[in-house]
């Protein structure tokens, strides 16, 4: 099988997909790579010459999957959370004909809604041997300084953890390539020592530092992958990352690392003791991921060797229509919707999706409004949940605690010992309303694609329930998605209800079984 390996030009500066790469090569007999440069008009060799390869891997670039889908090639998209989290529908679903491989649970919630084939995998760099662990008699902190206007600075380490580090080394080494001064007020601070590097001919200054610290604080706010944050890990460093996707992936707060959320930052407390402990919790988990991960891949290459052909290829693809494509992606958000609606989105599947959107109008009874506040782009998609994005067993899981900051929410639970399902049972998510909020806001439960269920929030705060029954479902994987609507609202995400979900329980027959 000769394979073409698709990539940004970035990345081939960044070597970010050369583990990949490698496990690729390693497992097919030829494996050519070509890297796309936006700054060179989307200009792709392999489709301007006559057709060789029998599978494509589009990394990082998944809005080129419905080219390479109608030119015929069996494609795989290995899709980014930091650049695609926000795609609309439409992208997903132009795309359903290939294969998936996510890194982001989130991402992999998204595409298995969609209706695509996906394989989740998380990935962890070696870890160093436990006597090669940092000491923590007193906390070193370092900070690549990637996104500054992000508002990830010195100045926000020093309003959550002030002087209880003794230093923080900056990576003074932007991606816009412009440094910040760290005596402007608006980056720097003043409570603990700092040094900084740029990059400079002596590639490895950076590693050098990270070498001298014990805790690493995440220069992005959400990422694809998360390198420089699995390398902290394998080093044994305490790591502190924004409460978005990957790294509440990967950190469960307070036990194998610190989230907190940028918006809203506040000071803690960190004993010496306790940031010790939190640090070898994550890198345990780095031992046993990273075998994981080693165990997974050969279920990761027989699922891109399973790629089946696209049924509904068209043959080759004008250089007209892929440079209309790629126009209309740097475009923004409504540019590509449109150009996806119009001549990329399989109509078969997209009216499939009108039929179930005018069946959720019909559950709200709201047939006759106009214009409709509910159409086919508000049922299994939105912005991205935060720390949800976990698997859930009958008789064990990890108890999640989030809250709610987006208007869609999805899960998965695998009812490992739940066979009956024609009786009385539900699964029960255990909530709180954390403010009073405004009449009209629905929850609409989706399981497993269909609607389920509705429920009226209540306006007050305090505790409350949400009860999804599972009478009548066969499937034993439940892919449950919560839908906030305010059907009084012209704006479906207008004050949004703050809740914090704390426990979820399956009630079977009367009884809770935790």
């Amino acid at each position: 099988m000769k394979i073409l390996f698709l990539d940004h030009a970035f990345h081939n500066k960044t070597k970010s997909s050369t583990f990949f790469l490698g496990l690729i090569r390693d497992n097919f007999n030829q494996v050519d790579v070509e890297y796309v440069d936006p700054d060179s008009l989307f200009e792709i060799k392999a489709l301007q010459s006559k057709r060789v390869h029998d599978l494509v891997i589009l990394w990082q670039l998944d809005y080129l999957a419905p080219v390479f889908l109608s030119a015929g090639y069996r494609t795989v998209v290995v899709p980014m959370y930091d650049g695609s989290a926000n795609m609309p529908f439409e992208h997903w679903i132009g795309m359903g004909q290939a294969s998936f491989v996510n890194f982001s649970r989130t991402l992999h919630e998204r595409v298995i809604a969609a209706g695509c084939r996906s394989f989740l995998v998380k990935y962890y760099l070696p870890p160093v041997k436990e006597e090669q662990l940092p000491a923590f008699e007193d906390l070193r902190g370092i900070l690549w300084m990637r996104r500054p206007q992000d508002g990830l600075t010195p100045k926000l380490i020093q309003g959550m953890i002030g002087n209880q580090l003794s230093a923080l080394h900056v990576h003074n080494a932007p991606d816009d390539e412009q440094p910040r001064s760290l005596d402007d007020p608006q980056y720097g601070a003043s409570t603990f020592k700092i040094t900084e590097t740029r990059w400079s001919r002596n590639t490895n200054v950076y590693l050098d530092a990270l070498a001298n610290c014990n805790v690493f604080f995440a220069p992005r706010l959400a990422e694809g992958i998360g390198m420089a944050m699995l390398e902290a890990f394998s080093r044994g460093m305490l790591v502190i990352a924004n409460d978005d996707a990957v790294h509440n992936e990967y950190v469960s707060n307070w036990v194998n690392g610190i989230l907190f959320n940028k918006d809203n930052a506040s000071h803690f407390v960190l004993p010496l003791d306790m940031a010790r402990g939190i640090a070898f919790s994550g890198w345990c988990g780095a031992v046993s991921g990273y075998q994981e991960w080693l165990d997974t891949r050969q279920q990761l290459v027989e699922f891109v060797r399973g790629t089946p052909e696209p049924a509904l290829a068209v043959g080759p693809i004008s250089p007209a229509f892929v440079t209309a494509l790629c126009d209309a992606y740097m475009l923004g958000g409504e540019a590509y919707r449109h150009f996806l609606r119009e001549h990329v989105v399989d109509w078969e599947n997209r009216n499939a999706i009108k039929k179930i959107a005018t069946s959720l109008v019909t559950l709200l009874g709201i047939e006759n409004q106009s214009p409709p506040i509910i159409d086919e782009d508000g049922l299994f998609f939105g912005s991205s949940p935060r720390s949800v994005g976990r698997k859930f067993g009958l008789k064990e899981y990890d108890a999640f605690s989030a809250h709610l900051a987006n208007d869609t929410l999805g899960f998965s639970v695998k009812l490992s010992s739940f066979n009956d399902t024609n009786h009385n049972a539900y699964i029960v998510l255990d909530c709180n309303l954390i403010e009073e909020t405004k009449d009209g806001w629905t929850v609409l439960i989706h399981v497993n694609r269909g609607i389920c269920t509705r429920l009226s929030l209540p306006t007050l705060p305090g505790e409350f329930e949400i009860r999804i029954p599972m009478a009548g479902i066969l499937e034993s994987d439940f892919d449950v998605m919560l839908s906030l609507l305010n059907i009084g609202s012209e704006n479906r995400a207008a004050d949004l209800p703050k809740i914090k979900f704390s426990s979820i329980r399956i009630e079977e027959d009367g009884v809770i079984d935790q």
